[in-house]
């Protein structure tokens, strides 16, 4: 199977050490993962706010995969905060429109 651009690109990115977002050394795209996670965090709250049931549905198992993900007895408020936003996804999505 022939591999795309993209692939290539990344492959040879990885190849040299490179950051595969930015191509540069050290990285100046400062860590795409906690850009994403920030990004799905405003995609939870706008859910909330605007009541579209297939965003509530989707914040409601992210809120639920993040809550799993974080769990750990000795920091309890980590996952307790995700527990909070989910049941606030959930009255929300009781509140909603039907569709």
């Amino acid at each position: 199977m022939a591999e795309s651009p993209a692939y290539r690109k990344n492959k040879a990115r990885r190849a040299k050490g490179l950051c595969t977002g930015c191509g540069k050394s050290p990285c100046i795209c400062k860590g795409t993962r906690e850009v994403r996670a920030a990004n799905d965090l405003a995609r939870v709250e706008a859910a909330i706010q605007q009541k579209v049931k297939s965003e509530l549905k989707w914040a409601d198992e992210y809120c639920r995969m993040r809550a799993r993900a974080s769990w750990n007895p000795k920091r309890q408020e980590r996952s307790e905060y995700w527990v909070r936003l989910r049941a606030r996804v959930a009255d929300a999505l009781l509140k909603a429109p039907r569709s």
